[in-house]
C-alpha cells in the first residue's frame, strides 16, 4: 500500500487482513480509501456490508446494500446482499424478493440460489429447493456441491429415504474424499446393515484424515 497508495486491490487485501484480525477501525480506513479511488467499489461496499452483517447490524447492512444496488443496478451481488440483510431482520418475504431479483439478473448465481432454496424449505416448498440443490450437486463447477448435498440429506431424512441418504453421503465423498460427517455417517449406515469391515475402513479414514 505504501508503494502503491492508489491501488484499490492492495487496500482491499489489507482491509480483509485487518478485519480478520479484529482491527475494524483500521480496516474501514482502508475501505474509505478504496471508495475515494472508486466511489462505486463493489469490494469496498461488500466489506462494510459483511462487517455490519457479522455484527448483526442488519438495518445498516441493508442501507449500504441498497446504495450499492443504486450504483450497480444490474449487479446480482447487491440484490443478494439486500436479501441477506432482510433475512437477518426476519423479513423473509422481502428477502425472498431480493434473492429472486438477483437470480433474474444472473440465473446461475449460486449464492442467491442457495439462499432462496433455504427460504423455500422453511416455507414448505421443498420440491423447488430440492431441484436447486440437485442442480448444484450435479454441477462440477459449483462451489456449493457439498453444502447442497448436505441439504438434500436433510430433506431425505425428513422423507425417511434411507437409500437416498446413503447415496448422498457417497456423492459427498466423491467431491471431498475426507469429509468427516460423510465418513462417520456412512460408517454408521454400513454398521447398521452388517457391513462391519466397510464401517471400520471408513472410520479409519476419518481418523487418519482428521
Amino acid at each position: 500500500v505504501r508503494l502503491e497508495p492508489g491501488s484499490a486491490a492492495h487496500r482491499h487485501q489489507l482491509a480483509v487482513t485487518l478485519l480478520s484480525s479484529g482491527k475494524k477501525v483500521a480496516a474501514f480506513e482502508e475501505v474509505d480509501a478504496m471508495l475515494e479511488i472508486d466511489p462505486g467499489s463493489l469490494q469496498a461496499y461488500s466489506l462494510r456490508i459483511a462487517s455490519h452483517m457479522n455484527d448483526r447490524e442488519f438495518a445498516d447492512a441493508f442501507t449500504l446494500a441498497s446504495q450499492l444496488a443504486e450504483r450497480h443496478p444490474n449487479d446480482p451481488v447487491a440484490r443478494n446482499l439486500m436479501g441477506a440483510a432482510k433475512d437477518g431482520l426476519g423479513e423473509t418475504g422481502a428477502a425472498r424478493k431480493y434473492y429472486e431479483q438477483a437470480l433474474t439478473l444472473a440465473p446461475t448465481y449460486d449464492t442467491a440460489a442457495m439462499n432462496l432454496a433455504r427460504l423455500q424449505v422453511a416455507s414448505g416448498e421443498s420440491g423447488e429447493a430440492k431441484a436447486t440443490y440437485t442442480r448444484l450437486l450435479n454441477d462440477p463447477q459449483s462451489d456449493y456441491r457439498v453444502r447442497a448435498a448436505l441439504n438434500l440429506v436433510e430433506l431425505a431424512r425428513r422423507a425417511a429415504d434411507r437409500h437416498a441418504v446413503e447415496d448422498l453421503y457417497r456423492r459427498i465423498l466423491d467431491v471431498n474424499a475426507n469429509h468427516l460427517e460423510a465418513l462417520q455417517e456412512l460408517s454408521k449406515i454400513h454398521l447398521a446393515r452388517g457391513r462391519a469391515r466397510r464401517a471400520t475402513e471408513l472410520l479409519e479414514r476419518a481418523r487418519v484424515s482428521h
